[in-house]
């Protein structure tokens, strides 16, 4: 990795802040600062936070939860405290995970509400700060499955929606200018060719931990 300084990049999987600054230390010294790192353009790739997810699980043990919606995830399996997080599921009157397959979660929930793969879904993200994108369907669906943002609006009490409108009419209000020369719906069509939607913004700096 020295030899390759400047195009070397040392990746940290850890949420100990002590480990995040010997990680970050070691790409300084390789140069990764303005080549492999920017820091003026952030990810939104993982925003977990340990801190709550522990405090969940020890409220959940003490019976403070009564109801909890898993969203395409699987705690019991691949958190630490997945087993205390198991037992303490059993003590809640609405358990509901979305997962397409009976995994080690979904398997102790009282509900499963499968949602359809990414490849037959409608959604939307920000990958990056102000840059958008879209997702569209590749295939229809091949099971019985529902959209979980589709769920969502039904357990909202808005049945009569499907996502697909709810999404376009967001776009519409959240990005789309009227005064951009085009209609909305060339607007959308452009949105959807690109795979990209670019907000200007403020270029913000954001220095390592150390």
């Amino acid at each position: 990795m020295k030899a390759n300084a400047g195009n070397a990049l040392v990746v940290c999987g850890s949420n100990d802040k002590s480990v995040q600054v010997v990680v970050n230390a070691i790409n300084n010294l390789l140069g990764s600062y303005g080549t492999t790192i920017l820091p003026s353009a952030p990810v939104n790739f993982r925003l977990g936070n340990d801190e709550e997810m522990s405090a969940f699980v020890a409220d959940a043990q003490a019976g403070k939860v009564d109801g909890v919606i898993f969203f395409n995830c699987n705690p019991v399996y691949d958190h630490p405290k997945g087993d205390a997080l198991a037992a303490a599921l059993k003590k809640m009157t609405l358990t509901v995970s979305t997962s397409s397959t009976p995994d080690e979660t979904a398997s102790v929930v009282l509900h499963m509400a499968p949602d359809h793969h990414y490849l037959e879904s409608w959604s939307d993200a920000e990958p990056k700060e102000n840059s958008f994108s879209l997702t569209q369907p590749a295939i229809t669906p091949l099971f019985k499955t529902r959209q979980s943002a589709e769920s969502l609006l039904v357990w909202a009490g808005e049945s009569n929606t499907e996502y697909f409108t709810f999404l376009k009419e967001y776009w519409r209000t959240r990005f789309y200018n009227t005064g951009a020369g085009v209609d909305f719906q060339s607007f959308w069509d452009k949105c959807l060719y690109d795979g990209v939607y670019e907000l200007p913004g403020e270029t913000k700096t954001y220095s390592f931990l150390g």
